[in-house]
């Protein structure tokens, strides 16, 4: 048994890649078993096996990642405008604001209000900064196109250049990150 590429099994569609997953969970299943009655010759097939089994979750997991950027990119126009001052002092506290604006399309085709929830995860390093509350915000967008923000208050700790970033998600799904830089001084 040879292994297989994986330009063919992206060429499968979704129905026959989870029978194929099944098929060769089933046959990983009835090789430990042979092993375990001592029945197994070619033990070589384990290391197949499992390399095929790992390609094919492989191309599950990227479908499904695909089809989420794709539901949650038609929900949400811009997710990342975030302000911070270049220039910040040591033991002073600074906000950082994060703005999302809703995608206008599904609110012009319907009556129906439609509300979506960005988390925006705040990433510093705790040497670097101090946070006065949690790191974490949900941003409730509604579909008007009102858009919506959350401040996040940070304390500089210690003077250099410091890196800040925010992340999004929806639904688990990654959206995107904001990187900013700043330089905190006595």
């Amino acid at each position: 048994m040879s292994m297989t590429r994986v330009s063919d099994i992206r060429k499968l569609t979704d129905e026959e890649l989870n029978q194929e997953i099944i098929a060769t969970k089933r046959f990983l299943f009835d090789l430990r078993m042979q092993k375990g009655t001592g029945r197994l010759k070619k033990t070589h097939q384990f290391k197949h096996t499992k390399h095929r089994l790992a390609q094919l979750l492989t191309i599950e997991q990227e479908r499904q990642r695909d089809r989420m950027k794709q539901n949650a990119s038609s929900y949400i126009y811009d997710y990342g405008k975030v302000s911070f001052p270049e220039k910040v002092r040591v033991g002073k506290v600074y906000s950082l604001n994060v703005t999302v604006r809703p995608f206008s399309e599904e609110a012009s085709s319907s009556d129906e209000v439609i509300i979506r929830t960005i988390n925006a995860y705040l990433v510093v390093s705790p040497i670097d900064f101090d946070l006065k509350d949690s790191n974490v915000k949900a941003i409730e967008i509604g579909s008007e196109e009102k858009p919506q923000s959350v401040t996040f208050e940070l304390i500089p700790k210690r003077e250099g250049e410091k890196k800040v970033g925010v992340e999004f998600f929806q639904r688990s799904s990654f959206l995107g990150r904001a990187d900013l830089k700043t330089k905190a001084v006595f």
